[in-house]
């Protein structure tokens, strides 16, 4: 592009290249969410795991089927779902925070295209 016979050393914008960098964000998204549910899902099959395994000691101690000895491997357990519980809620966060990136990242696109098409119709 040239100014009063100067050239400039920005390059008019390239609508592949933007597509291509939009296309790149949308994968980069969607390999993020997907390492996130996956993730999510190994732990929320760990917090059942553990649910039942405290379920089963709680009622053995009361029962007293197992010495209350055991009730410190109980604590132990609660501790743990407690994590659990945590972790799994900080990941539903971060998915949440990636659906928010992609729904921005689809609106810019959005945006973009409008104002390249309000510009063809201007011209």
């Amino acid at each position: 592009m040239s100014i009063l016979s100067f050239k400039s050393r920005c390059p008019p914008p390239s609508r592949p290249a933007g597509v291509a960098r939009f296309d790149f964000l949308a994968m980069i998204f969607e390999k993020f969410a997907t390492e996130l549910d996956a993730e999510k899902e190994d732990f929320v099959n760990r917090y059942r795991i553990s649910v039942t395994n405290a379920a089963f000691l709680d009622e053995a101690i009361e029962n007293l089927s197992v010495s209350p000895d055991r009730s410190s491997q109980l604590s132990r357990l609660t501790k743990l779902i407690l994590s659990y519980e945590r972790r799994i809620a900080m990941l539903s966060r971060q998915t949440d925070a990636i659906a928010e990136f992609r729904a921005s990242m689809h609106s810019l696109r959005g945006d973009a295209a409008a104002r390249r098409d309000m510009r063809d119709v201007a011209f």
